[in-house]
Formats: C-alpha cells, structure tokens, sequence
C-alpha cells in the first residue's frame, strides 16, 4: 500500500516537490530502492531508531520541510493526479488564502474509471467563520490534513496537537479549523483525495473508546476558545453539528 501510495505522489501533473517519508517502525526500515525510488531525488526517507508516535512524527515532519507549500499523507491513502496542480493554481490566483482542501472518496480500491467524474467543479473561497459553519454541518467534507498548506501558515498553528489518550483521532479534524484563522480556505468539490479503508486502517480501527471520548473532550476545550466571538446562535449550532459528527463516530466504535 504504501508503494501504491508513493506511486500516487509521483504521477502528479506538477512535478516539482519534495518528499519525505518518516518510517516509524524502528524495527523495519526501509530504503529508497526497496520503494522504487532509488533513481527519483525527489524523496528522502527518514527512519526512526524510536517509536515517536503519530502526532510527534507528523510535526516532524512539518519542522523539517522547507518549500513554500506542504501537505501530509498517510501511507495507504492516495492522490489524483491532478491534486498539486489544481491546489496551487487555486493558491497563486487567491493570495489571502492559506489552504486549499479537496472532497474526497473512500473505499478499500481506487477505481481509475472515476477519475474524470470527479473533475470541473467551482473552487469556492471560505472566511473562518463560514468555513466552520460548513464544516461542522459536514456539507464540506475533506480530510483535515490532507489539504495544501501555505507553510509559514500551518506552522503557525502549532501543527498537531495531542488530544485525549490514545491516538487522539480528532487532532487532524482541529487543522483546517486552526488554520482557517489564518486567512481563507478554498475548497473543491472535486474528489481529489482517496481514503483508503481496509481492515487494518485507522478508520475501521475498533481501538478503546476513551481515544475517542477523551479527544472529543479536548476538541471541545479548543473550539469553545476559537469560536468565543462567533455570534451566540451560529455558535450553538456548530457545537449542536459537532456532537452530532461525534455521536455519529461513537456509534460506529461501538
């Protein structure tokens, strides 16, 4: 999967980029030729000698880059081609705006057949506050760190932050609304990201309840200090929209 992951990466119409994979199984490390990449300088691999975790090594990650935009991706999820290029299209026309954000597909395959069905839609812009309210109602729906960031901008939010006990599953549902105060989001309704899910993917993960309980918590904590001077309706509308996203989360751990 995740060969089929870097392969995504290196089918993008816009070629230049930089990559770095963080292995964190210091138990098996990996090498650029056993990835099919030994002849491609475009990507580094960083193997840990220590298990950090998801949330530290997914800062790492973003300490260590260097180009003017940035974005993660996990090792089973995959990119259409034309992710990069319609990202920073959008970007370099829309200077105040800080992230670009795809919709999204899922499932345990890519189907190729999809690709052109899923192009031509209208980039809309979004401020912070319509941002929120669209993404809390979920009629925008995108994976939060799966959006091309301004760097100096995601950097400037702190990156991840580690909600709860366990895998702290809402940390990447915090980075869009974190950056959003940052300057506009764009967002298009074209399916340019993959979520992978199989039985072994965070997604279908089963793993204890107070991961999930514990972040919702702190998620909350965050939030009420974000929004404090959102008008009092649209505010209690978006927490109303929030425990329902959560509700919704728990029932399928359940």
């Amino acid at each position: 999967l995740l060969i089929e992951t870097i392969n995504s990466v290196r089918s993008q119409v816009f070629r230049n980029f930089k990559v770095l994979i963080a292995n964190d199984n210091p138990n098996r490390k990996f090498d650029k030729k056993s990835l099919g990449i030994d002849s491609d300088d475009r990507f580094s691999i960083i193997n840990h000698d220590i298990n950090l975790g998801e949330i530290k090594t997914l800062n790492l990650l973003l300490q260590l880059s260097e180009t003017e935009f940035f974005t993660w991706l996990s090792d089973d999820d995959l990119i259409h081609p034309n992710f990069f290029q319609e990202a920073l299209t959008a970007l370099d026309k829309n200077q105040q705006s800080v992230a670009f954000y795809s919709s999204y597909s899922t499932g345990p395959t890519w189907r190729p057949d999809l690709e052109e069905k899923c192009m031509g839609q209208i980039v809309v812009t979004f401020d912070k506050f319509s941002f929120l309210t669209s993404y809390a109602s979920r009629k925008t729906r995108l994976i939060g760190c799966y959006g091309i960031f301004r760097r100096t901008a995601i950097q400037a939010t702190g990156g991840f932050l580690q909600l709860g006990y366990g895998f702290a599953p809402y940390s990447d549902t915090l980075i869009p609304i974190l950056i959003s105060a940052q300057g506009n989001i764009l967002f298009s309704q074209n399916q340019l990201v993959f979520l992978r899910t199989h039985e072994n993917s965070i997604s279908n993960s089963s793993r204890e309840l107070r991961s999930y309980t514990s972040s919702q918590q702190d998620f909350i904590t965050v939030l009420t200090e974000f929004s404090s001077t959102m008008p009092k309706k649209q505010r209690e509308k978006i927490f109303r929209d929030f425990f329902t996203w959560f509700s919704n989360d728990r029932a399928a751990v359940i």
